[in-house]
């Protein structure tokens, strides 16, 4: 499994790629070249959640694993749901 290397990735926000499903919610795209990723995880955050860990302050994050939607001849898509 190739961990950091690989070939293709797209991904363009305020596109096809990411979009509002609500008022809380976004859906992400992610593209690879096929066969390329095993798994994809997307970390995200708000700029303005930040916390006070051992006396400095941390920017906060969540992570949401991908799941591979549907695949053509040269590309594999990965969507996920983000709050």
């Amino acid at each position: 499994m190739k961990r950091y290397a690989v070939e293709a990735i797209f991904h363009e926000p305020n596109s096809r790629f990411a979009f509002p499903l609500s008022k809380t919610s976004i859906q992400v795209r992610i593209q690879t070249k096929k066969g390329d990723c095993e798994v994809i995880d997307v970390i995200y955050q708000d700029i303005y959640n930040w916390e006070k860990v051992n006396d400095h302050h941390q920017w906060m994050y969540d992570t949401v694993r991908m799941t591979k939607r549907f695949s053509d001849e040269a590309s594999d898509y990965y969507v996920a749901t983000l709050t």
